[in-house]
C-alpha cells in the first residue's frame, strides 16, 4: 500500500469518526 492510498483511507476513517461524533454530541 502506498502513502497516497493510506492517506485517502485514513481521511475516510476520519470523516466517518467526525460524523459519528457529531451525531453523538446532539
Amino acid at each position: 500500500m502506498n502513502a497516497e492510498e493510506k492517506g485517502k483511507k485514513q481521511s475516510e476513517v476520519d470523516k466517518r469518526y467526525i460524523r459519528m461524533a457529531a451525531i453523538w454530541s446532539e
